[in-house]
C-alpha cells in the first residue's frame, strides 16, 4: 500500500508542475475569464509536452526520457518569457487558485479509490489500449508499431491520447499496468476541473460551477431509476412490456453499469459517467478535457470586446501582437489536436470555432460585410493551423476503414432520446422559452399551436419523432442567439450558452439523418456516430443545462419559478441514481483487496504467465516481433503483445479488420500463425517466420490449448533453431536464431 500511496503521489505531483508551468501561458491566453484559465492550465501542460515531444522525434530524436525533459524545458522558457513580460503578475486569484486545487484533488482521489477496487485490464477495449500504449512506450519514433499486426504501425488510428499518457508514465517511471489505472483517475480528474472552470466562468460562482461539473462529467441519464423502481417494486416488471424494448431490457439487466450504455438500439450510448465508471483509457474518454479546452478557449473568445474598427483584424485574439501570437498558436495547437487525439471531435470543434467567431464578430459589427470579413480571416488562421501543425500526422494517415458517409435507415425513437437527455431538454427548453417570450403577445397562440402540430404529424408520418424536439429546439437557440447578438444590452454568457444548445441540436439531427460508413453493416451502421457524437452533445448540453439552473436560481422567483425548481429537483434525483448505483456496482461494494495494478489478476489466475510478461517486459527491449496465438475479438487472448508492447502476427482479427479494412489480410496472418504453430516441418516453419522477421515465439496455455502437441514440440527438438531463453511451469519463450 505504501508504493502505491507513493505511486499516486508521483503521479499527481508531475501533473501539478507541468499546470504550474502551462500556468502563463494559459492566462496568457484567457485574459478575459475570471480564472485566467487556471482550472485548464493541466490540460495545457500535457499537450503541450507532448505535442513537443512528438514532434521532435521527426528531426530525428528518439522519444524517450530525455526528449520529454526537453519539451518541460521549451515549457518553462516561454513560460518565463510571458512572466516577464507580464512583470510576473498573472492576475490570479489565491482563492480561485485553492478551489481549482480542491475540486482537481477530491475528484483524482475519489477516482483512484475507484480504480483501485476495480483496476483489471481485462474487458471491452482496455485490452487495445493497453497494447497502444506499451507499443507506444518501446516506440522511438512516430507512428508507433502497431502491437497487433507485425510490419505495420499505427498510422490508421488516433493514437495521440496514448502518446499524452505514455509521456507521463515516462516522466513518473512508473510501470504502465499502474499508470493506466492512475491515467484513468486523471481524466477524471482533469475534466470535473475543466467543467468547474467554465461553469464558474460562466456563472461567477463556485456553487453553479460545481453544478455543471456534476451535470457534464457525472451525472446520470434516467434508465439508472428505471432500473431501481424495478428492482425495487417488481409489480412495475409487468408494465414493461409496454416500454420500449432497450428501456426494458435496460431495467431489467443486472449489469447496473453496462445497461446505460445501449439506449438506443443498435448504438452506444454512452455518457461520461459510464465512460469513467466503465475505465477504457480510450480515445473518447481521453478527449474530453481536450474538448472542454477548446470549449473554455471560446468562452474567453465571447467575452471579448471589439478595440479598434478595422475590416481585417485578429484583435479578437488580444491586444497586442505578442499576445495574439501565441493566442492563436495555442488555439491552433488545441484545436488541431482533438484530430490525432480522437479525430470525430475535430469536424465538430472547427464548426463550433467558427460559429463562435461568427457571433462574436457579429455583435461587435452589427454588419454582416465586416463580420464575415473577419470571421473568414480569423478562423481560416486558426484552422490553418491547426491542420499545419500537426502535418506530420496528416501525411501518413492512413484510412482504409473509413467509407465515407452513409444515409440513416433507421433512427431513433422519442422514448429513447428522452430517456437519455429528459434532464437536459427540460433545462433548456426553459431558458429557451423564458428568454423568447418577452417578443411573445396573445396573438401568436393560434399560429404556434397549429405550427406545433403540423410538425407532430409531420415527424409521425415521416417516422422522424425527434425532429418534433430537435427542430423547435434549434429554431429557438438561433432565433435567441440573433436576439441577443443584435441586443443593446450583450450578455455574453448568454451566447455562449445558446450557441452550445444550437450546436448540439444540430449534432443531435446529424446523426438522425447521417452516420460515418465504417465497416459495420446494417443494422449497426451508424453504432460509431452516435456513440461519438453522442458525447459531444453530452458535454454541450451538459453546459447548457447547468447554465439554467444558475439562470433561473438567481434571475426570477415567486410561485412560477417554484414549480420549476420541484420538476428541476425531482429529475436531476432521478439522473443522480445512476452514478450513485453504478459506482458501488463498479467497485463491487468495495468488496476486494484495492490495488492499481491492473494484470495483477493475471497473477491471481495464471502465475506463470505472469512471470513470462514481466520477464519480457524486463529484458527484452525495442519492438520485436513475437509470435503468440491470434487474438479473438473482445477475448483475453493477444496477452503477451497487449502487456509487452511487442509486435505480434495477428492480434485481435476483428479491431484489425475495423481498421484495415482488409478481411484478406487479417486471414493470411491467421493462417500463417496457425501453421507455425502446427507444423511439424521446422523449414515452412522458418520460411513463415523469416516472412514476417518474427524474433520471437511464446508458447503459453493458450497455444497448448489450441494447437498440435507435435507441432509445438518442434521448437525444443531444433535447438539450432530455437533458443530457449525463458522457461517455468505454464510458458516458454523462444528466441529464434
Amino acid at each position: 500500500m505504501l508504493e502505491s500511496i507513493l505511486q499516486i503521489g508521483a503521479w499527481w505531483i508531475i501533473v501539478e508542475i507541468l499546470g504550474l508551468l502551462a500556468l502563463p501561458v494559459v492566462a496568457y491566453m484567457c485574459h478575459n475569464l475570471d480564472d485566467k484559465g487556471y482550472s485548464v492550465s493541466k490540460v495545457v501542460g500535457i499537450l503541450f509536452i507532448t505535442y513537443a515531444s512528438w514532434i521532435m522525434t521527426y528531426v530525428g530524436i528518439p522519444y524517450d526520457l530525455p526528449l520529454i525533459t526537453f519539451a518541460i524545458l521549451l515549457l518553462c522558457i516561454l513560460s518565463s518569457y510571458l512572466l516577464l513580460r507580464s512583470n510576473r503578475t498573472l492576475g490570479l486569484n489565491k482563492d480561485t487558485m485553492i478551489i481549482n486545487e480542491l475540486i482537481f484533488g477530491i475528484a483524482f482521489l475519489f477516482f483512484v479509490i475507484v480504480r483501485m477496487y476495480a483496476p483489471e485490464l481485462n474487458i471491452s477495449e482496455k485490452f487495445m489500449d493497453s497494447a497502444f500504449m506499451n507499443a507506444i512506450n518501446r516506440a522511438k519514433h512516430f507512428p508507433a508499431p502497431d502491437p497487433w499486426l507485425s510490419g505495420y504501425d499505427q498510422s490508421f488510428y488516433y493514437y495521440f491520447g496514448y502518446v499524452a499518457m505514455t509521456t507521463l508514465t515516462k516522466l513518473s517511471g512508473i510501470p504502465a499496468p499502474i499508470t493506466f489505472n492512475l491515467g484513468v483517475a486523471l481524466i477524471f480528474a482533469l475534466s470535473v476541473n475543466a467543467a468547474f472552470g467554465i461553469g464558474y466562468n460562466l456563472t461567477r460562482s463556485r456553487v453553479y460551477g460545481a453544478i455543471i461539473a456534476f451535470f457534464v462529467t457525472y451525472i446520470g441519464h434516467l434508465l439508472g431509476f428505471f432500473r431501481l423502481m424495478a428492482y425495487m417494486f417488481k409489480p412495475l416488471v409487468e408494465f414493461g412490456y409496454f416500454m420500449p424494448k432497450a428501456v426494458y431490457e435496460g431495467m431489467m439487466s443486472i449489469d447496473f453499469l453496462w445497461a446505460s450504455s445501449r439506449v438506443i438500439p443498435y448504438t452506444i450510448t454512452e455518457m461520461p459517467c459510464f465512460t469513467f465508471l466503465h475505465g477504457d483509457l480510450h480515445s473518447h474518454m481521453i478527449a474530453i478535457p481536450f474538448q472542454l479546452l477548446v470549449l473554455m478557449l471560446l468562452l474567453n473568445l465571447f467575452r471579448f470586446h471589439v478595440k479598434k474598427d478595422a475590416f481585417f483584424d485578429l484583435s479578437i485574439f488580444g491586444n497586442d501582437l505578442s499576445t495574439v501570437l501565441i493566442s492563436i498558436t495555442m488555439f491552433g495547437l488545441a484545436l488541431g489536436f482533438l484530430f490525432p487525439l480522437n479525430s470525430w471531435d475535430y469536424p465538430t470543434y472547427v464548426i463550433v470555432t467558427t460559429a463562435s467567431i461568427a457571433f462574436v464578430w457579429l455583435r461587435e459589427k452589427r454588419r454582416i460585410v465586416p463580420a464575415l470579413g473577419n470571421t473568414i480571416l480569423d478562423s481560416s488562421i486558426i484552422i490553418g493551423l491547426s491542420a499545419l501543425l500537426y502535418a506530420p500526422y496528416y501525411l501518413q494517415l492512413s484510412v482504409e476503414g473509413v467509407k465515407g458517409i452513409g444515409v440513416v435507415a433507421e433512427r431513433t425513437e422519442l422514448p429513447y432520446f428522452m430517456i437519455i437527455y429528459t434532464l437536459f431538454l427540460f433545462m433548456m427548453f426553459s431558458l429557451l422559452i423564458q428568454y423568447s417570450r418577452k417578443n411573445f403577445r396573445f396573438r401568436h397562440v393560434i399560429p404556434l399551436m397549429i405550427g406545433v402540430s403540423l410538425l407532430a404529424v409531420i415527424s409521425v408520418l415521416l417516422e422522424f419523432h425527434l425532429l418534433m424536439l430537435l427542430l423547435p429546439l434549434i429554431i429557438l437557440s438561433l432565433y435567441c442567439l440573433l436576439r441577443d447578438v443584435y441586443g443593446y444590452e450583450h450578455t455574453h454568457e448568454l451566447e455562449y450558452v445558446f450557441l452550445l444548445v444550437l450546436i448540439g441540436a444540430l449534432l443531435s439531427l446529424f446523426c438522425e439523418l447521417f452516420f460515418i460508413d465504417d465497416t459495420y453493416g446494417p443494422p449497426w451502421e451508424r453504432m460509431n456516430t452516435v456513440f461519438k457524437v453522442g458525447l459531444q452533445i453530452w458535454l454541450l448540453w451538459g453546459i447548457a443545462a447547468g447554465y439554467s439552473v444558475y439562470h433561473f436560481r438567481e434571475h426570477f422567483r415567486g410561485l412560477k419559478i417554484n414549480g420549476w425548481k420541484i420538476i428541476a429537483c425531482i429529475l436531476i434525483l432521478m439522473c443522480t441514481v445512476y452514478p450513485v448505483c453504478a459506482t458501488f456496482n463498479r467497485v463491487s461494494g468495495f468488496n476486494k483487496s484495492p490495488t492499481l495494478n491492473g494484470i495483477e489478476y493475471i497473477k491471481e489466475t495464471n502465475r506463470g504467465e505472469y512471470e513470462a510478461i514481466r520477464w519480457i517486459n524486463e529484458n527484452i527491449e525495442g519492438s520485436a516481433v513475437i509470435l503468440e496465438k491470434p487474438g479473438e475479438f473482445y477475448w483475453q487472448t493477444t496477452r503477451v503483445s497487449t502487456f509487452t508492447g511487442l509486435q505480434t502476427l495477428m492480434g485481435m482479427s476483428e479491431h484489425e479488420h475495423m481498421w484495415r479494412g482488409n478481411w484478406s489480410l487479417v486471414c493470411e496472418r491467421m493462417n500463417d500463425a496457425n501453421a507455425i504453430y502446427n507444423t511439424t516441418d521446422n523449414a515452412v516453419a522458418r520460411d513463415l517466420m523469416e516472412k514476417y522477421d518474427v524474433s520471437y515465439i511464446y508458447v503459453g496455455v493458450l497455444e497448448r490449448g489450441k494447437y498440435l502437441e507435435e507441432g509445438l514440440d518442434k521448437f525444443a527438438n531444433h535447438p539450432e533453431s530455437y533458443e530457449l531463453i525463458f522457461e517455468n511451469d505454464v510458458a516458454q519463450i523462444y528466441r529464434v536464431k
